[in-house]
C-alpha cells in the first residue's frame, strides 16, 4: 500500500520533468530557426551591401566618361567646329566684297575650312553596365535615361554628324579638285595647311562657292549636334551626381 501510494507522489514530478525537457526542446529549435533566420538576413545584407558598392563604381564609371566626353568635346571637337567657322565666314566676305585676298590668305583659309573631325564618344561604361544588367541601377529614372542616352540618343547624333558629313565631302572633293592642286596637309605646328597653292583667280570661283556652302552646311549641322550632346551629357552626369550624393547621405 506504502509503495502504491508514493508511485501516485511521483507521477505528478515525472509529469514535470517531461514538460521541462519538451519545453527545453522547443526552446532549443525556437533559437535555431532564430539562428538560420538571422544568418539568412546577414547575408541578404552582405549581398545587398555589395550589389550597392558594384552599382556606385558602375555610376562612377559612367559619370567619369560623361566628363571626358564633354572635356574632348570642349577641347578637340569644338575647335575644329570653330575653325571651319572662320573659315567659311572670312572667305564669305571676300566673296561679298568682291575682293580677291592674296595666296597665302587662301591657303589659310581654305585650310581652316576643311578642317575635319570624327565624331566619337566613349560607350564603354554601358556596355560594362549592359553585360551585367541594366537592372543593377535602382534609380527607374536615372536607369532609363543612361539607357536612352548610350542606346539611342549619343549612336544617333554620330550619325547624324560623321554621316552628314561624309556624304557632304563626297561632293566637296568633286569641286576641290577642279581648282586644289594637292591634298591638305599641316604645318609645323599642326595647322591646316595647303601644299600647294590653290587655281584660284576669282574669289567668285563657283566651285569654290559650292565647296563654302556645303562646309557651311557641314559646321552648322556639326554645331548644333555637339550642343546637343553637350546639353544631353550633361543632364546625365548631373543625375548621376546627385544619385552618388544621395548614398553619401544615406
Amino acid at each position: 500500500m506504502i509503495s502504491f501510494f508514493r508511485k501516485i507522489r511521483q507521477k505528478p514530478f515525472s509529469q514535470n520533468r517531461i514538460t521541462r525537457y519538451l519545453l527545453y526542446a522547443l526552446g532549443e529549435i525556437f533559437l535555431v530557426v532564430i539562428g538560420i533566420l538571422i544568418a539568412l538576413q546577414v547575408n541578404n545584407w552582405n549581398e545587398q551591401r555589395r550589389a550597392e558598392q558594384y552599382e556606385t563604381i558602375l555610376l562612377k564609371q559612367m559619370q567619369n566618361a560623361l566628363n571626358n566626353d564633354l572635356f574632348l568635346i570642349k577641347n578637340f571637337f569644338e575647335p575644329r567646329v570653330q575653325q571651319n567657322k572662320e573659315g567659311v565666314d572670312s572667305l564669305l566676305q571676300y566673296v561679298q566684297m568682291n575682293e580677291m585676298p592674296d595666296q597665302e590668305t587662301i591657303r589659310r583659309l581654305v585650310g581652316k575650312m576643311l578642317t575635319d573631325f570624327l565624331y566619337r564618344f566613349d560607350s564603354g561604361p554601358y556596355e560594362n553596365l549592359k553585360s551585367n544588367g541594366l537592372d543593377i541601377i535602382k534609380n527607374d529614372s536615372l536607369r532609363n535615361y543612361i539607357s536612352n542616352l548610350y542606346g539611342q540618343v549619343l549612336p544617333s547624333y554620330a550619325l547624324f554628324i560623321n554621316e552628314f558629313k561624309d556624304e557632304r565631302e563626297e561632293e566637296i572633293k568633286i569641286y576641290l579638285r577642279k581648282f586644289i592642286k594637292d591634298e591638305l596637309t599641316v604645318d609645323e605646328v599642326g595647322k591646316p595647311y595647303l601644299r600647294e597653292v590653290p587655281n584660284i583667280n576669282d574669289i567668285r570661283d563657283e566651285n569654290l562657292l559650292r565647296v563654302i556652302n556645303l562646309r557651311s552646311f557641314v559646321y552648322k549641322n556639326n554645331r548644333a549636334r555637339l550642343d546637343a550632346v553637350i546639353e544631353s551629357n550633361r543632364k546625365g552626369e548631373a543625375m548621376i551626381a546627385k544619385e552618388l550624393k544621395s548614398r553619401i547621405k544615406n
